[in-house]
């Protein structure tokens, strides 16, 4: 599990040290804070082939025609002398992790001892100390397709007790929930089906985007077994009396399913609900990672610090700004 990030140059961060992670952190600031590209430094140091962009970064940042080739230059921070550097801490005896990118045309090379990881005509990558790729999964803002979320069910319940494990998260949201089904009519496309105790089982989708989106997440969860999950923008289609039941439901899959979850949002009630949920389980491995711009520091222009359990109650006293 990360228990440090540092980053150096990379995307819009001159100077970016946060300690002090647990496992569940949610990633708040202001609009063009960097909250997007904390996630995909997070990508790379678990997997440093996800640097090409086309599943991972994409999903996160959609744009069908920006291609890595002209996407590649912005990977290092503009004003830069042209070399990034991303750093993860492990705890468990798991060691850093390093990737590097250098700006072909700066004159600089990479660091000594770093080895070659590919690149483009603009950029070449570089790998320092790197421990097994980590498997890290994504779940983007945008609301995946019916297709998409059936697949990830299938291979869910395909895992001994995997109905009954999805099924017991979500009724965590919504006691109602009894049972989750894939039906395919005759002559008709396939959908996920759920029983709320009415007089016959209704379409996931009639249900709400919010009960839609928990299942693909438990489903990618359980199913393929992710060791870190990053989320953008986790309360999307998420009407805010739901948070606390949805947090109790990430909670739960977080520990259950040993994954470190790394999660965005623009809400402070968001922030509330997990607050609240994580302070009456038995540990609160749960922080805040503020992210905020600096207009009176040049040197460092986005700043970041990570909250503890008690710098969020601070901050929910309103003591503290956060959002």
């Amino acid at each position: 599990m990360f228990t440090r990030f540092e980053f150096r140059d990379f995307r819009g961060f001159a100077h970016l040290d946060l300690q002090g992670l647990q496992r569940v952190n949610l990633i708040c600031g202001q609009n063009n804070s960097g909250k997007t590209s904390l996630l995909e430094g997070i990508e790379v140091l678990c997997d440093y082939s996800r640097w090409g962009a086309q599943a991972g970064w994409q999903s996160l940042r959609p744009d069908p025609d920006a291609l890595t080739e002209r996407k590649s230059r912005w990977w290092i921070r503009d004003g830069s002398p042209g070399l990034s550097s991303l750093s993860g801490y492990m705890d468990g005896g798991q060691g850093l992790r390093e990737v590097y990118f250098v700006r072909n045309e700066s004159g600089l090379t990479l660091p000594r001892g770093v080895g070659a990881g590919g690149g483009t005509s603009q950029v070449s990558v570089g790998v320092g100390s790197f421990p097994a790729v980590i498997p890290c999964r994504t779940v983007s803002a945008q609301q995946r397709s019916t297709g998409e979320v059936i697949g990830l069910f299938d291979k869910a319940v395909s895992r001994r007790g995997g109905e009954e494990h999805i099924e017991a998260l979500l009724r965590l949201v919504d006691p109602r929930v009894r049972k989750v089904r894939a039906r395919t009519p005759a002559g008709e496309a396939p959908f996920l089906e759920v029983d709320l105790g009415l007089s016959e089982r209704i379409p996931l989708a009639h249900t709400g985007q919010g009960l839609t989106r928990l299942v693909a997440i438990f489903s990618m969860l359980l199913g393929e077994s992710p060791k870190v999950c990053v989320i953008d923008e986790i309360e999307n289609g998420l009407h805010h009396t739901l948070l606390p039941q949805i947090w109790a439901g990430i909670a739960a899959a977080a520990r259950e399913f040993d994954v470190q979850v790394f999660a965005t949002t623009h809400s402070r009630e968001c922030i509330e609900a997990a607050h609240e949920v994580f302070a009456g389980r038995s540990s609160y491995d749960f922080s805040v990672i503020q992210l905020f711009r600096s207009d009176n520091d040049r040197d460092l222009p986005v700043q970041g610090r990570v909250l503890d359990q008690r710098l969020v109650s601070a901050a929910m006293s309103g003591s503290v700004e956060l959002r």
